[in-house]
């Protein structure tokens, strides 16, 4: 007994915004954690449908399993970065698992994590998702998981190579997998709110100031993609994908420096070129037709040139 005692307390917390019709299945899955020092917070976002009520209900039912639990609603929607906020704001726990409302914890997801943390002092730390439908089916292998292939050499570079590869590659995290320490957080100052894509201004934030991301090979929760889910919404709408990559190179905006360009000039060059090309997309008209005109502005980028040269010079050296 005294051993459990000692187990850190882990902070679920659970981000609802019309989340009635799959709510209760991530609910039910903090009840089969075979980690047992768990607080339970619920943050809704100003859902319109009944998932307020689903959630009082259920914790009527089950607070008792909990070391403590909280539900936090507000008036009227806010936003994702402000919901996530909310909620590490109420949590006492040493260490915080975010999910989303439509979400599923593996049994031993909170169990797996703290066993890595405690070996590997981390601050942040990712790791495989099973990917499911809005039937909670398990489907191939997504988009999403593609892009962590090609890109699973990230966890090898050190903070500062993190931070560089978020500048200029895609983001080869898993998001829904995400486990941290809640006052490495604060000392960050939480989730960026001026941006709607809550995780990337944070981890550039953290490798900029050392905190190198983390990742073990093992599936800890299932991630439910389907139509009303807010980034597959924006993923099929393209004008807003070219919108919010913008919003993205702004929210990289503040580490273009001087002292930036003296290490890395080539990183500099490439996001400036990045920004025109975005531009101009949207500004031409968002179609491949016109996509496929502007395509000779990134190559214009020393950055994606030098590249070019080491793909081609490795298959060469390979033959």
């Amino acid at each position: 007994m005294n051993n459990l005692k000692k187990r850190p307390v882990v902070s679920i917390i659970i981000v609802t915004y019309n989340s009635a019709k799959y709510v209760l299945e991530t609910l039910e899955s903090t009840l089969t954690q075979t980690y047992n020092n768990i607080e339970l917070i619920i943050t809704d976002d100003g859902s319109a449908d009944n998932t307020v009520e689903i959630c009082e209900k259920w914790i009527e039912k089950n607070s008792i399993k909990f070391f403590r639990i909280e539900l936090i609603t507000v008036s009227k929607n806010t936003g994702i970065p402000s919901n996530f906020n909310r909620g590490n704001k109420k949590a006492k726990g040493k260490w915080i698992k975010i999910i989303a409302g439509d979400d599923v914890l593996l049994p031993t997801c909170i169990e797996d994590n703290i066993e890595f943390v405690t070996k590997n002092l981390s601050h942040f730390v990712f790791s495989l998702p099973i990917y499911i439908n809005d039937k909670s089916e398990i489907l191939e292998y997504s988009v999403q998981h593609k892009q962590f292939l090609e890109n699973d050499s990230f966890y090898d570079l050190d903070a500062n190579g993190q931070f560089i590869h978020l500048i200029t590659k895609d983001i080869p995290m898993n998001p829904p997998t995400l486990f941290y320490k809640r006052k490495t957080l604060e000392e960050l100052g939480g989730f960026d709110e001026n941006h709607k894509n809550e995780d990337y201004p944070l981890y550039l934030k953290a490798t900029n100031l050392g905190y190198k991301m983390e990742f073990f090979y093992k599936h800890t929760v299932k991630y439910r993609i389907h139509d009303s889910s807010y980034s597959i919404r924006v993923k099929n709408e393209e004008a807003i994908s070219y919108w919010e990559k913008i919003k993205i190179e702004k929210a990289i905006k503040p580490y273009i420096t001087k002292k930036l360009f003296s290490s890395f000039p080539f990183v500099v060059i490439d996001y400036y070129n990045r920004l025109f090309f975005n531009r101009s997309v949207i500004l031409l008209g968002n179609s491949k037709k016109v996509k496929s005109k502007l395509t000779f502005i990134r190559w214009l980028s020393p950055l994606l040139l030098e590249e070019k040269i080491k793909k081609n010079l490795y298959k060469y050296l390979k033959k």
